[in-house]
């Protein structure tokens, strides 16, 4: 017998059968492949409109004790996004303000290992006064290479660059463009060399964020070891500049 007469009989003979053989019917039949085909949209659907819909970090500032109102913030990843020149459609401008930390007053390396008793290893964590969560957040993504700038008070600033967290500003800026910052008095410097710009007093930073840490230190920026973005980066430094 062909297969389509074999399905018109079985469709014949519960044309007319009760509720109760219907259902069995389509229990026994189709039910399991209902529920696989459920399971398979279920996981299919949301990882094809990731796929679809997700956009790449073109640039990871984090920006650590600071507060904004959501119309500056919205402008400012929007103002850069256009003269930067990536594609909204599938790169993004990401500003992290979701991180308060707060840290002891800078002792030396074999201080903090005694009170920590890590046997002269020297963590970022031994200074760490609160915001132990959000630094392991920092920690973690840092890792990865997420994070291409960090924007934050002198004293915080002070405790990422004795952990060598910033390139030195030599490998990013010509010797015009340090001396010029210098001039200015715009550089911070750890052990000798330039690692921070100081941004305290650049339009983009006053117009539109409020540090909200301790006490009232300068505002300093620094360019990650590992970032993928150098370039970038120092293009939004410049866009808050006014440049």
């Amino acid at each position: 017998m062909a297969v389509m007469d074999e399905f018109q009989e079985e469709r014949d003979k519960i044309k007319d059968a009760s509720f109760k053989a219907k259902w069995k019917y389509f229990k026994d039949y189709y039910l399991m492949w209902v529920i696989v085909a459920v399971v398979i949209l279920a996981i299919a659907v949301p990882i094809l409109v990731s796929m679809f819909t997700h956009k790449k970090d073109a640039l990871y500032v984090c920006m650590i004790n600071f507060v904004e109102n959501d119309s500056a913030q919205s402008d400012v990843k929007d103002r850069f996004t256009a003269v930067s020149g990536i594609n909204p459609r599938k790169e993004r401008i990401v500003i992290d303000t979701s991180m308060f930390i707060a840290v002891q007053p800078e002792v030396s390396a074999d201080e903090a290992s005694a009170v920590s008793g890590n046997d002269g290893e020297y963590s970022v964590m031994d200074t760490v006064k609160y915001g132990y969560e959000d630094q392991q957040k920092l920690s973690a993504i840092m890792f990865t290479g997420s994070v291409d700038i960090i924007i934050t008070g002198e004293d915080v600033f002070q405790s990422f660059a004795a952990m060598d967290y910033f390139v030195p500003l030599d490998e990013v800026y010509s010797e015009e463009e340090l001396k010029a910052y210098a001039d200015a008095d715009m550089l911070l410097y750890r052990d000798g060399t330039a690692v921070g710009v100081y941004v305290d007093d650049m339009p983009g930073m006053k117009n539109n964020y409020v540090y909200d840490g301790e006490g009232n230190p300068r505002i300093a920026a620094g360019y990650i070891v590992n970032s993928a973005h150098g370039e970038l980066a120092s293009e939004f430094i410049d866009f808050l500049e006014g440049k």
